[in-house]
């Protein structure tokens, strides 16, 4: 629909003037209604976003913050992909993790 310019409204006849409103009406409805599936979407990216520093939360108390992501055990290893430890065992039998290396000190895994 192509609005009329300001100068010509005055113009309009009565049908003329109540399918640019019925338009007008027409384009309102169609807006409101993606303006609100924008704010279910806004709603549950927000809700995603408020979610995310828990799950970091989980690694920072286990790590500390100048421990680089490599030589750690399998708790911490874990924790680096804040995965529970049944998961990263998972992950390591399929072959997306490394296998732990031996070392003087134990074992450990290496990133």
């Amino acid at each position: 629909m192509k609005l009329p310019s300001v100068d010509s409204v005055e113009t309009l006849s009565l049908g003329a003037m109540r399918r640019l409103v019925a338009g007008l009406v027409g384009k309102m409805q169609k807006l409101e209604a993606e303006v609100g599936a924008l704010r279910v979407e806004n709603q549950m990216l927000r809700d995603e976003v408020a979610r995310q520093p828990r799950m970091r939360t989980a690694r920072n108390e286990t790590l500390p913050a100048s421990l680089p992501p490599f030589g750690v055990g399998r708790t911490k290893a874990a924790a680096l992909f804040d995965i529970s430890e049944s998961l990263f065992d998972k992950l390591v039998s399929v072959g997306k993790m490394p296998q732990p290396r031996a070392a003087n000190l134990g074992r450990f895994r290496v990133g």
